[in-house]
C-alpha cells in the first residue's frame, strides 16, 4: 500500500498516472487503476535504432498493462501471425472496438460496469 501511495503522487510526462488500487480483500486479486490514455500505443524506437528511450519504456509499460488485463503472454507463437506480439493484438482489438475480446473474462468486464469503465 505504501508503494501505491507513492506511485499515485508520481507525475512525469512519460508515465500514466496511477489513481489507486482495489482493496487487498478483493477476491479477484489486487487491480491497479490508471488514467486512460486516448492516443494508443507508441511503437518503440528500439526496433529502429537498438537504443532504449523514454518511448520504449512507456511502450513496455503498456505491454505489461495489457498482459495484466488480458492474462495473455507478451509473445505467443500459437496466435495468428499478425497477433503473435500482444501489443499488435491489443491495437487490433482496440481499433476494432472489440476490447471485450482482449480482457480476461475473470475480471468481470461484461458483468461489472465499474470494471468495464476502468478497463475501457
Amino acid at each position: 500500500m505504501n508503494e501505491v501511495e507513492i506511485l499515485t503522487r508520481l507525475r512525469h510526462k512519460n508515465l500514466v498516472s496511477l489513481y489507486g488500487c482495489t482493496s487487498r480483500h478483493n477476491q479477484q486479486g489486487l487491480l491497479l487503476v490508471y488514467k486512460y490514455v486516448p492516443n494508443g500505443y507508441v511503437d518503440p524506437e528500439y526496433h529502429q535504432c537498438y537504443q532504449l528511450t523514454d518511448r520504449s519504456d512507456v511502450y513496455s509499460f503498456g505491454v505489461i498493462l495489457i498482459e495484466l488485463i488480458s492474462s495473455m503472454p507478451a509473445v505467443d507463437i500459437t496466435r495468428h501471425r499478425h497477433e503473435i506480439n500482444l501489443a499488435n493484438l491489443a491495437v487490433n482489438r482496440i481499433q476494432k472496438r472489440a476490447i471485450e475480446e482482449l480482457v480476461d473474462p475473470l475480471l468481470g468486464y461484461e458483468s461489472d460496469e465499474e470494471v468495464k469503465m476502468m478497463i475501457t
